[in-house]
């Protein structure tokens, strides 16, 4: 019994095709260009876009390289490079990934972020790494903020419940606010924090230089100090291990090689 030339060679050209197909898919999916496809992520929404306070509870940010600018604004509203991100709302979670990171030349990334001023999150999750981040207000009962090496400031940040921050080798400030249950880790960076830290605060601080403003009063603040090997001053004195105050908000510091600085106001 012989074989049909033809029906070999058709099931030939058809396993040929499948197999460039599952080949340009692999690629399409590296790269990213199928940014407008978010199987089971919700609504897919533009690179810029409006929504109202009672559309959006939750923020997540998810970036590499990109810049992140928070404005005060009339309503919440994404406005990012075109092409290089994922924008979707799911339930209330406005998410926002980057894209392309591995094979993109766009060395202009920038996401702007709108929020009315009497607007606080439920929840805000960012995890960017060389990008800077420049707000100038942000609010939120939960906050969880982990920084590469990128430049972060906030002109306000106001938490009203759990504060988790975790700073690597970048520079991080934060010049007023209000930050509640604070957890704050620093690498090799710098950071400057002016704030009230209220009810419980844990700030680790490694080989970087960490200078904190405790807004409010020095007998707001009760403060548990474990020194390190590096300088640390309270009002400009020396201190080392140490218990000083009495006040409701406690704030353990330790340090580490780096050295710190603490201020009242």
């Amino acid at each position: 019994m012989s074989n049909n030339p033809m029906t070999v060679k058709k099931i030939a050209d058809a396993l040929a095709y499948a197999l460039i197909g599952l080949i340009v898919i692999s690629l399409l999916g590296i790269t990213g260009l199928f940014s407008s496809i978010q199987f089971g992520l919700g609504e897919t929404v533009n690179e810029s876009d409006v929504f109202t306070k009672e559309q959006v509870s939750e923020l997540e940010i998810d970036l590499l390289v990109a810049d992140i600018t928070v404005l005060k604004g009339n309503s919440i509203e994404i406005d990012s490079t075109k092409n290089s991100f994922r924008v979707y709302n799911r339930n209330g979670k406005l998410s926002l990934e980057e894209k392309n990171t591995l094979f993109s030349r766009d060395e202009n990334r920038h996401v702007t972020i709108r929020l009315p001023e009497d607007f606080t999150f439920k929840k805000v999750d960012i995890d960017t790494g060389a990008g800077d981040i420049s707000a100038e207000l942000l609010s939120t009962e939960y906050l969880e903020l982990d920084v590469g090496a990128g430049y972060v400031t906030f002109d306000e940040l106001n938490v009203t419940k759990k504060c988790d921050i975790d700073c690597g080798a970048g520079t991080f400030s934060v010049k007023n606010g209000s930050l509640h249950n604070l957890d704050f880790s620093l690498g090799v960076g710098k950071a400057d924090i002016s704030a009230h830290m209220l009810a419980n605060a844990d700030i680790e601080s490694g080989v970087g230089e960490l200078g904190l403003e405790l807004l409010g009063g020095k007998e707001a603040y009760t403060l548990a100090i474990e020194k390190g090997l590096g300088i640390f001053t309270v009002d400009s004195q020396l201190i080392s291990d140490s218990l000083i105050g009495n006040g409701e908000n406690q704030i353990k510091i330790e340090g580490g090689v780096g050295n710190i600085n603490v201020s009242f106001n």
